[in-house]
């Protein structure tokens, strides 16, 4: 299942991440894709229907930082409290799927979804804090001999990106 709403900043890559993950699971016949763009998402009968969930740039927008509240906002038949409440209960739920086996893939700017959460920024390790802007960077190999690495033949390599540092979980360094 993709979820690959956002409040915040708009990925121009979020349709080509979605169709990319849809296509490669119909060419190899190994999943097949749902995509969700609302709080049904977050429900726990709607997660446990699934092997894994992908987080597809869903950047929250504000100092809140908190996509689910960014969401419930739309809602103005709840108060704040009712808000703060639910946004809890929906967050929770996704952490409990992860604890319990449940798959989870992150995408780029989706760390930045609930970026306050400690609890969040733990189960995905890390919180975004800043990002300079693009630029060329060399790219070490940690584990040059390990097989998913065998194409760089052990050699870095230079990549265009916009490199994302960390913040929250992150210093813990439990990954």
């Amino acid at each position: 299942m993709i979820f690959d709403k956002f409040t915040g900043f708009n990925h121009w890559v979020i349709p080509h991440a979605t169709a990319v993950i849809r296509v490669v699971g119909e060419k190899s016949g190994a999943y097949t894709v749902d995509v969700i763009k609302d709080l049904s998402f977050f429900e726990t009968k709607t997660l446990k229907k699934y092997d894994a969930v992908v987080l597809n740039n869903n950047c929250s927008v504000g100092p809140r930082r908190n996509q689910i509240l960014d969401m419930l906002d739309e809602d103005k038949s709840l108060t704040e409290e009712q808000k703060i409440k639910k946004a809890t209960e929906l967050e929770n739920n996704l952490i409990d799927y992860v604890k319990k086996g449940g798959g989870l893939m992150i995408v780029h700017g989706a760390i930045v979804m609930q970026n306050n959460s400690l609890s969040f920024s733990t189960m995905v390790g890390g919180s975004f804090d800043y990002h300079p802007p693009q630029q060329e960077i060399t790219l070490e190999l940690a584990e040059p001999g390990h097989p998913l690495l065998e194409a760089f033949e052990g050699k870095p390599f230079v990549h265009v990106d916009e490199p994302y540092f960390f913040n929250n979980a992150y210093i813990q360094k439990k990954f």
